[in-house]
C-alpha cells in the first residue's frame, strides 16, 4: 500500500496485492431514455461527450488482516483527497477520489476481501 505523493503532487495509489479479476470499469454517463406517447423510445444526455467519466471498482480478493488495515488506513488518510489511480486494464493514470466508502467482506479464517469505489475526477 503506498501513499507516497506522485510525481504530479497527488496521492498515488498502489499495492503489492494488485487489482483482482472481478475489478471493474464503470463509464457513468447522463443519458435519460424515456419514451413517447407514441411509445417511441428517445434517448438524450445533459452532459457533453467530453464531460463523461468512469468509476473504478477495485477489487482486491484475499487479503490478510494487516493488508486489510492497511487499505483501511489509506481511505481514512486520503478520503478528502485526489489520488493517481493506476488502472491495470489499460495501464492508464487517472486522478481519483473516493466515492463510497470500503467494504470488506471476511472470507474465513484471517482473510477479507476489500471492495473500493473511486470516481475519476
Amino acid at each position: 500500500m503506498s501513499g507516497q505523493t506522485s510525481a504530479t503532487g497527488g496521492i498515488t495509489y498502489t499495492t503489492s496485492w494488485g487489482q483482482s479479476t472481478s475489478s471493474e470499469e464503470v463509464v457513468y454517463d447522463s443519458l435519460i431514455v424515456d419514451r413517447s406517447v407514441g411509445g417511441i423510445m428517445r434517448v438524450r444526455s445533459s452532459v457533453p461527450l467530453a464531460n463523461i467519466k468512469k468509476i473504478f471498482k477495485i477489487c482486491h480478493n484475499v487479503l490478510t488482516l494487516a493488508e486489510k488495515n492497511a487499505v483501511h488506513t489509506f481511505y481514512t488518510t486520503y478520503r478528502d483527497s485526489d489520488i493517481d489511480l493506476l488502472w491495470k486494464a489499460d495501464t492508464l493514470h487517472y486522478a481519483v477520489r473516493f466515492v463510497d466508502v470500503p467494504k470488506y467482506i471476511m472470507l474465513g479464517g484471517t482473510y477479507w476481501k476489500a471492495d473500493l469505489a473511486l470516481g475519476e475526477i
